[in-house]
């Protein structure tokens, strides 16, 4: 550059043309790989001799000085610099045009073509217009050269000329036409080269464009011309529609006094007609255009001028369109209040790129951008109406670089001149700060400084509402500049809850703004990592915080809405939900989907068409109103919400919302909608609808092929159009307009209720033409096209609409009944229904459509649930009319159903209904439960002998990946490739996790090379990443990860986020991702943060849950992989061990789950990395494989030389364990937790051997909690072997019991045992606690009686036990006050009804004891709390009446020392007053007589009920209220807060009560709580609840044990159980649950409806003769039962219409009924009438009720309850066509089999129950022969029934025999004969 530079400044150089040009072009060679601004400006002397060169005498110099002109005007070029070369250039060129010289015209002319190629914008523009101003030029060369040029651009931009010139349109046309009489060839030229070629056409064209301006220059003679173009005169034309708005919007902008007398002066120069007409009226007529036109001539550039000129024009044309009783301020303002969303939605057609359209230009999008900021800045507020739209326009510019600078400043006027009311409900501020961080990196210096000035201001004017919102504002982390107000938030975040934080993060992820999701899925994705530990925790805990399930509903429906919309917004949601984890399902109940909507009275009642329309705007059209970007479809969707809101009434001309704020409908909808709305209250639309009928049938098997999107229009158009009932007429008419094939999702939701008003009200043809379609479309045999699956799932749909609505109809017709019976003041009786004439039209017409069909088409559709719904309706219907052999074959294709559903129980069941010995059965069977080494040797068998035609490739490979076979698997997988690549293809998948599980690397390498000739999946691209990981590429892992996330996210489709179980497999793959990215990092970690990373590891794999034994292998095998790649194993010693857990992990699952060999490989792979617990797991598999004695052996050899503390303390995990837990050497030597496992597992062994003496066992107990003192397994075992010795001695006869338990030694070991576990962990706490508290209690009330009796010894014997028992007793005293501070007083709440019972203890100090512990916890939660004092308080038992009072008292004495601790105390004594007078009134309410049989009282006015007790600040006695949460890990516990965050307290009694037709009347009452629900309960007089309340303990323990359990937690096994609250020992209160029907009501109503009365004389005869003689039992079966055929089934079909629903709720019944069957068997539960069993019609489980007949009670009515659970023909019809076959049998085998395994834990619970001095469990009216009669023999017995005993026999069954016996004895017709009456058996 220096020396061109040098060589362009001498004289001799200049002189050589040859070498100025060569020069020239090295110059523009040079510049153009130059960004140095010195360089590139043409104000050096190398621009100048540039510029100079244009004007040279010698052509080519000429010439080349043009061409180089570009590389000055590059757009990479400084701003500054830019500009002022593009002056220098436009002014140099314009003054040589204008000297007219041949020879300069050229090298002008190429100069002027070469700035266009380099240009755009207004620069493009001005050299178009100028190359097309030479095409008039008289000298011939010029005018060629000029075409040349003009033509050679469409080289340049890769379009036509038409193209290239449209957007400069308007300036182009104006110059062409204006020269069209003087140079009329640069008209036709440019026609030609445009396309056009017909000057007529172009003049008509643009005449909207040219006429303003010819009007202003008055050139008649033009216009004239122009007319003649478009074959109308001169006012005719001027007139039109299409040009008068553009001539007025020119008219009004003209610089001068009067703008309208300027106006007709011009007007009446080119037309007498137009001067005519009425200025306002024209103004007025076209009111939009000019505004809008008006509104874009905006320029921020110019100041006052134009802009003044603008808004004096705006403010006239308003002032003629605003009539004055419409103006409620500024006119201008009223006037854009007004237009302001007919504007917006034409700037949006501009600035948002609308489908199906050409992206408009830059500078037409400028303009209308500026356009939206001029109308807020002058309108202000008055632009909310189109709030929405405005911010989703400019919204979209910021993504434009050439837009970014004008949407900024637009956001910021409008953030400045909206209200803060609007700017709230919108939440704009998050959405300001979303669009800042998504494009602040694009921004440049003046717009972030723009920007920063708009944060500045919004923290200066909205401070409190950033702070009322910052939980859904996003954090300014991610931009330095704001640094500052990222502080402030912080600082108002951290003060929120976790779960408010979570809750913004739920809300932002909820928006339907895709920036303000994709910010936020940003956000979150670091907060979890900063919450990883509550997020585990919580996880984690019995009762995962109900924040986790909202996030992850919230995640999943944002997969769903966003699978195909967004590619940055898939991975961050799939890494949000990996980095939560693939949480067990049965721990996390996902929300509840929005319910659907349903009009039950067919359009006919007005306040129900006005809900539905409502929910139509709210739920459908607004929002799709919001999204669409197709502007017909926008203006569609508008004018269906302005009739409609017509039709409402919503269309007041005055002030729309002084009316409507009125109305209850319109404040119903949200914020949003309603902001929405308001434009089109008083808009104009309009619609023109063809009714041309259908011609049915619309589908056709002759056009299978026929779009899935016609077909819906088509027939629903038609549809709409045969609606009856006036409403039903004009609703569908309006919404026809939202029916279009573009659209979907409104044909969808508009069909079901349709066809349900033809159905019920139209004409019979309507019908018949509705059925016929459906009809035609599942008889379609052509294959199950995308397009037929989209047909037959509408109709699926349909049918599940009109099913439902039948129920609801139902329902609501019995409500109806209820309400008039209220009314009446008396009980429903149960022959009051009447039928219904709709519901009898609508089963009609659902009933055409045969079931075998429906389930045949939902089978290929894959809807597995409902084939099975239907396939069973199949199999009832014909099973007794088909042959054995007939029936066997329904039953397979109903088993092929369920292994779709993944439902092994119900095919186990089926094998019990078909053939027995069928190898073909067992292979099923096998595959179900797991065989895969018996199903692999016969499947290879088979092939052997039949060959491969069968295909049972994927069988043989999915028997290898089962068995953990990963080796055989590759080769298997080479064997299919070598044989046919093509076929072989189709099994990559099971090749490419074989190959990295085996990390065969190689292999994965030429899977991976063969997968890129298919579609890429998620195993393709893990296997990228792993090998990338490998060749240490960091940026392709990360690339591959994202990838694999998004394809996950594409699985995530509506259906499949359901429920977290449908998703699941999904979601483990997530899980497994987000576990990739973070190991690679794991040798960059410190040794602290690789502990923490370790332990979150372990975590995140319990957080599976316990049945997910597959995903947890996979997982572990993935996490092995990866760290053996990113890990230098060789160095890094705690890779390797950490390498070494996990295949220690895998072991156990692998030896739990009964694959030996494969927990064998994994022990092996953990010996050769050192584990020094590899010896220990070995050991473990010899144990399970029965080699006990080896065993040990093995165990004590690994103690002895492995466990060693030198050994443990040379570990790195290990050693950071020791600085946790220990503060001295000689601790650190000593406490080791692999040390203290082992020992005590060797201690179970030793123990379960019986290979060792009781003493040496104990040692060995002692050894192991010593090994590590704060381990809560050690001490708790060690307990419980303490615990088992002291159930021996107290078994012998006094004589013969030992000192140390006499003493009470024996008690004070267990006590301080279980004391030291309780204070190190929670896992054991429900049987350490109670233990604890009984042996302790127990001693206690000995001590007090005096001592032994004579059978005890000696008198000086007994005296020195006496003196012990006193000092033991002192010692225990001693340990409870020393621990008892470091255990939280949740934990003593969950035996606080034990510590309760016991409050009248004897003993003065264990009374003080028991006294401190009861304030301890109380003044902890006495919200809760004192339920269960006041109870105590209120007894009828004075001694017990009188310590709770003590209690009382001393939480009223309690002072604090701080100032909180005294607010604090006064707030319980306020508490506890609340409470007295609470309880006062219930008891009073509770025993007040009802005379009379009155349904309903007033409690203040009948029964004295004092309601301004109310409000209340005890919690409201409910179930999820009053529950213990115990933290998972022990570590947080003192932290944990053991109750849902913010429990609704008591605001108010509700005066109207229920009163139950029952003896005692009791009354069922209803309360307000603070959280505005309300919550039922019964109050029930004349009823000791206490043991009822103790049983729902005692249930809750069970579920915890179900939970626990593997098996178990799969099937989601439970007890339903309810919150009772005992008020003394007389009266209380029960939850009352919602949705429960009793199995008689239900019953009840089936036989009515079918005409089967109940003729109880009858009944009792024919009872009485089948139970007179063994010989007439038959009579039962063959004469009674007849009578009642089974028709519970039927409840679940009509109450669960939804297939899914169905299955779900008959399963939840199935499961629930077994589980309380076989617990009921165990504590001998009776008297189960069809009263006490209830049946949830939400969700289909069982609940019982009335638990005063327990341990066998029933064995002493006068007709003895021989069954051992209700399991009548009714019951077992509702299981299913497999009857109790199935889930029912499986699910009372793993019930029993829980209770079985935690017998130790469910007697100590019960030993606890039983005695209990405050309630007799075992009270009996007479003695029984067969009963048990005291608490050690009803103890007995149910142990006995967990061993298996029954009855008399001395051998015990097994789990499975036991449940067949039982079973049959429930279903005996011996038995069920000889039941009394009431029973009902025969139902």
């Amino acid at each position: 550059m220096a020396t061109l530079e040098l060589l362009s400044n001498l004289e001799e150089f200049r002189s050589v043309p040859e070498a100025c040009i060569w020069g020239l072009f090295a110059l523009g060679r040079i510049l153009s790989h130059s960004a140095q601004a010195k360089h590139l400006d043409l104000t050096t002397s190398l621009g100048r001799w540039v510029v100079y060169s244009l004007q040279s005498s010698v052509r080519e110099q000429r010439l080349a000085a043009a061409r180089t002109l570009p590389a000055y005007l590059q757009q990479n070029i400084e701003k500054g610099v830019l500009e002022r070369n593009q002056r220098i250039v436009v002014s140099n060129l314009r003054a040589l045009g204008e000297r007219k010289e041949p020879h300069l015209l050229e090298a002008t002319l190429v100069a002027w073509g070469e700035l266009a190629r380099v240009s755009k914008g207004e620069q493009l523009s001005l050299a178009l217009l100028q190359m097309v101003e030479y095409l008039g030029s008289d000298y011939t060369v010029v005018y060629y050269m000029a075409q040349a040029e003009l033509k050679s651009l469409e080289r340049n931009f890769g379009k036509s000329l038409q193209e290239i010139t449209a957007p400069f349109l308007q300036v182009l046309s104006v110059r062409i036409v204006l020269r069209a009489i003087a140079r009329p060839q640069i008209l036709e030229s440019f026609c030609t080269l445009t396309g056009g070629g017909d000057v007529n056409a172009f003049l008509r064209s643009t005449a909207k464009l040219t006429l303003p301006y010819l009007v202003l220059s008055s050139r008649t003679d033009v216009i004239h011309r122009i007319a003649r173009a478009c074959d109308k005169d001169v006012g005719e034309l001027l007139s039109d529609g299409n040009v008068l708005p553009w001539i007025l919007t020119r008219l009004l902008m003209v610089d001068c006094e009067d703008v309208e007398q300027n106006a007709r002066r011009l007007l009446g120069g080119v037309s007498q007609e137009l001067a005519a007409l009425s200025w306002g009226g024209m103004c007025r007529g076209h009111t939009t255009v000019v505004g809008r036109e008006l509104l874009r001539e905006f320029n921020p550039a110019e100041v006052g001028g134009k802009n003044d000129r603008i808004v004096r024009a705006l403010e006239l044309v308003a002032a003629y369109t605003v009539k004055e009783d419409e103006r409620d301020g500024p006119v201008l303002e009223c006037y854009i209040k007004q237009y302001v969303l007919a504007f917006v939605t034409t700037y949006s057609d501009v600035l948002r790129d609308v489908e199906n359209s050409t992206p408009k230009p830059v500078e037409e999008k400028l303009k209308a951008l500026r356009a939206i900021w001029f109308m807020v800045r002058i309108g202000g507020a008055a632009v909310v109406p189109a709030l929405p739209q405005i911010c989703l326009c400019v919204q979209s510019c910021f993504a434009n670089r050439e837009l970014q600078a004008t949407a900024v400043r637009t956001w910021k006027t409008l953030m400045e001149k909206v209200p803060e009311g609007e700017i709230e409900q919108m939440q704009l501020c998050g959405l300001t700060f979303a669009l800042l961080l998504q494009y602040w990196a694009e921004f440049d210096e003046g717009v972030r400084a723009e920007a920063r000035e708009m944060v500045a201001g919004l923290f200066a004017s909205y401070a409190e509402l950033l702070e009322r919102n910052v939980a859904v504002t996003p954090a300014l982390e991610g931009i330095a500049e704001l640094a500052r107000y990222e502080g402030i938030l912080k600082g108002w975040r951290d003060r929120l809850t976790i779960q408010e934080l979570l809750g913004g993060f739920v809300v932002k992820v909820g928006s339907d703004n895709g920036v303000v999701v994709q910010q936020a899925l940003v956000e979150l994705a670091r907060e979890l990592r900063r919450q990883r530990e509550w997020v585990l925790g919580t996880g984690l805990s019995e009762q995962p915080d109900p924040i986790l399930a909202e996030l992850l509903s919230c995640l999943l429906a944002s997969c769903a809405r966003f699978q195909h919309d967004s590619s940055e917004i898939q991975p961050l949601l799939a890494q949000c939900l990996g980095l939560i984890g693939a949480v067990d399902p049965d721990r996390v109940q996902l929300r509840n989907a929005e319910p659907e909507y349903f009009l039950l009275n067919n359009f006919a009642d007005a306040d129900e068409c006005a809900d539905f329309i409502v929910h139509f705007l709210d739920k459908i059209l607004v929002k799709a109103f919001l999204s669409t970007p197709n502007t017909n479809m926008q203006g569609r969707i508008a004018f269906v919400c302005q009739d409609l809101m017509k039709f409402l009434g919503w269309n007041e001309t005055v002030h729309p919302g002084h009316r409507i704020e009125k109305s209850h409908k319109w404040n119903s909808l949200s914020q949003l909608s309603r902001n929405t709305l308001v434009p089109f209250l008083h808009s104009l639309y309009i619609f023109a609808r063809q009714t041309k009928p259908a011609k049915y049938p619309i589908f056709s098997q002759d056009r299978p092929h026929q779009s899935y999107r016609f077909w819906l229009a088509k027939f629903l158009w038609d549809l709409l159009g045969r609606a009856k009932g006036e409403n039903a007429e004009a609703i569908f008419e309006i919404a026809a307009a939202a029916v279009a094939r573009e659209w979907v999702a409104a044909g969808e939701w508009l069909l079901p209720y349709v066809v349900l008003n033809i159905v019920i009200g139209g004409e019979e043809a309507a019908v018949r033409d509705v059925q016929a379609e459906l009809l035609g479309v599942l008889r379609y045999e052509g294959g199950m096209t995308k397009e037929v699956r989209l047909r037959c799932e509408a109709i699926f749909g349909l049918v599940d609409h009109l099913s439902r609505w039948v129920e609801k109809r139902r329902t609501a017709n019995y409500s109806v009944l209820q309400r008039k019976a209220r009314m009446a003041n008396r009980h429903l009786g149960e022959g009051e229904e009447t039928g219904d004439a709709a519901i009898a039209r609508v089963e009609a017409f659902l009933g055409v459509f045969p079931v075998d069909l429906m389930g045949l088409r939902s089978l290929e559709c894959g809807a597995y649930p409902r084939a099975l719904f239907y396939w069973e309706r199949h199999i009832r219907a014909v099973r007794d009319e088909r042959t054995a052999e007939e029936m066997e074959g329904l039953y397979q294709r109903l088993q092929g159903i369920y292994r779709h559903i993944d439902e092994p129980d119900g095919i186990e069941g089926l094998g019990c209904m078909l053939g027995v010995g069928d190898v073909g059965q067992m292979v099923v069977e096998w595959r179900v439960w797991w065989w895969w080494a018996s199903r692999y040797s016969w499947l290879v068998l088979r092939d052997e002998r039949e060959g491969d035609e069968g295909g049972s490739d994927w069988k043989l490979l999915g028997c290898l990946k089962e068995g953990g076979q990963y080796e055989a698997l590759v080769r298997q997988v080479d064997g299919l490739l070598d044989k046919d690549r093509e076929q072989g293809k189709r099994f990559l998948n099971f090749g490419i996790e074989a190959a990295w599980q085996a990390q065969k690397w190689d292999g994965l390498g030429k899977y991976l090379e063969v997968a890129k000739e298919k579609k890429p999946d998620y195993d393709v691209a893990l296997g990228q990443a792993l090998l990338a990981i490998r060749a240490g590429e960091e940026e392709v892992v990360n690339k591959e990860i994202e990838t694999a996330r998004q394809l996950l996210v594409e699985k995530l489709t509506p259906s499949a986020t359901m429920s977290l179980r449908a998703c699941r497999d999904v979601l483990v793959k997530m899980h497994a991702l987000s576990e990739v990215a973070d190991i690679t990092a794991f040798q960059r970690k410190g040794e602290e943060e690789r502990r923490e990373f370790t332990e979150a590891l372990q975590k995140r794999l319990d957080m599976l849950g316990s049945s997910a034994q597959g995903d947890k292998q996979y997982l572990l095998s993935l996490r092995r992989t990866v760290f053996s790649l990113s890990a230098d194993l060789e160095k890094d010693e705690g890779a390797r061990e950490h390498l070494a857990q996990l295949y220690i992990t895998s072991s156990k699952l692998a030896r739990k789950a009964g694959n030996i060999r494969l927990s064998f490989d994994h022990v092996m792979h953990a010996s050769a990395l050192g584990s020094i617990l590899a010896p220990v797991e070995h050991a473990r598999l010899l144990w399970h494989e029965g080699q006990h004695r080896k065993a040990i052996h093995l165990l004590r050899n690994a103690i002895d030389t492995h466990l060693t503390p030198a050994t443990i303390t040379t570990s790195p995990t290990q050693s950071r364990t020791l600085r946790r837990s220990s503060t001295t050497t000689k601790e650190k030597a000593e406490q080791n937790i692999p040390l203290a496992k082992a020992k005590l597992l060797l201690a179970k062994w030793l123990d379960a051997a019986g290979q060792s003496h009781s003493a040496e066992i104990v040692k060995v107990y002692q050894a192991a909690s010593g090994a590590y003192l704060r381990w809560e397994q050690g001490h708790y075992y060690l307990g419980r072997h303490y615990n088992k010795l002291f159930e021996i001695e107290k078994n012998l006869p006094v004589e013969k019991q030992a000192q140390t338990f006499l003493n009470g030694e024996m008690a004070k070991l267990v006590v301080q045992s279980y004391l030291r576990a309780i204070c190190f962990g929670n896992k054991y706490i429900w049987v350490s606690m109670p233990r604890m508290l009984t042996l302790w209690l127990d001693l206690g009330e000995a001590s007090s009686r005096g001592g032994l009796d004579e059978r005890g010894g000696s008198d000086e014997f007994r005296g020195h036990v006496n003196r012990e028992r006193v000092a033991t007793l002192n010692m225990i005293h001693a340990s409870v006050k020393k621990y008892m501070p470091r255990i939280p007083a949740y934990l003593f709440y969950t035996a606080f009804p034990q510590i309760l019972s016991r409050i009248t203890h004897p003993h003065e100090k264990v009374w003080e004891q028991l006294m401190s512990i009861i304030v301890y916890v109380v003044k902890e939660y006495p919200k809760v709390t004192l339920w269960s004092l006041m109870a105590v308080c209120k007894s009828t038992q004075k001694d017990r009446s009188k310590r709770g009072k003590l209690v009382l008292d001393k939480l009223k004495e309690a002072s604090g020392r701080t100032k909180a601790e005294k607010a604090e105390n006064l707030e319980t004594r306020l508490l506890v007053s609340q409470a007295q007078k609470v309880t006062e009134q219930l008891l009073h309410l509770s025993n007040y007589e009802i005379t009379g049989k009155p349904a309903t009282v007033s409690i203040s006015r009948d029964l004295r009920f004092n309601r301004s007790v109310a409000p209340c600040g005890l919690v409201i006695p409910n179930q999820a209220h009053l529950t213990v949460i115990i933290p998972a890990d022990p570590v947080h516990r003192r932290n944990h807060s053991p109750f849902p965050a913010q429990l609704p307290t008591i605001q108010e009694f509700l005066d109207e009560a229920d009163v139950m037709s029952s003896l005692q009347k009791p009354r069922k009452i209803t309360i307000r709580g603070s959280d505005g629900h309300l919550y039922p309960l019964l109050c029930k007089p004349k009823d000791d609840l206490r043991k009822d309340a103790r049983l729902m303990e005692f249930n809750t323990m069970i579920n915890r044990l179900l939970k626990r359990d593997p098996e178990a937690s799969r099937r989601t096994l439970k007890i339903r159980t309810y919150c009772v609250t005992p008020l003394n020992e007389e009266c209380g209160l029960i939850e009352w649950v919602n949705g429960m029907r009793p199995l008689r009501e239900i019953l009840m109503r089936l036989y009515k409806q079918k005409n089967i009365g109940v003729n109880y004389g009858e009944i009792r005869a024919l009872l009485d003769d089948a139970s007179s003689d063994p010989s007439r039992y038959h009579v039962f079966s063959d004469r009674l039962l007849p009578m009642f055929p089974p028709v519970f089934h039927e409840w679940f079909i009509e109450r669960f219409p939804e297939p899914g629903q169905w299955f779900a709720s008959r399963l939840a019944y199935s499961r629930t009924c077994a589980v309380m069957s076989i617990v009921g068997y165990v504590l001998g539960l009776g008297d189960r009438h069809g009263e006490n069993i209830l049946f949830d019609e939400v969700t289909g489980d069982t609940l019982h009720v009335d638990f005063n007949c327990l341990f066998d009670k029933g064995l002493t009515f006068d007709k003895p309850e021989r069954v051992p659970f209700r399991l009548t023909h009714n019951m077992v019809d509702a299981l299913g066509v497999t009857g109790y076959e199935g889930p029912f049998r499986r699910s009372c085998e793993v019930s029993m089999v829980v209770l079985r395994e935690n017998e130790e834990s469910l007697m100590t619970i019960m030993e606890t129950f039983l005695h209990d001095p405050a309630v007799d469990m075992v009270k009996r009216t007479r003695k029984h022969s067969v009963v048990p009669d005291t608490p050690r023999e009803v103890l007995e017995e149910i142990r006995k029934k967990l061993r298996g005993l029954m009855g008399a026999e001395a051998v015990p069954l097994s789990v499975e025999g036991q449940v067949q016996e039982l079973v049959q004895e429930a279903v005996s017709e011996a038995n069920l004969s000889r039941m009394y009456i009431g029973w009902m058996s025969f139902f």
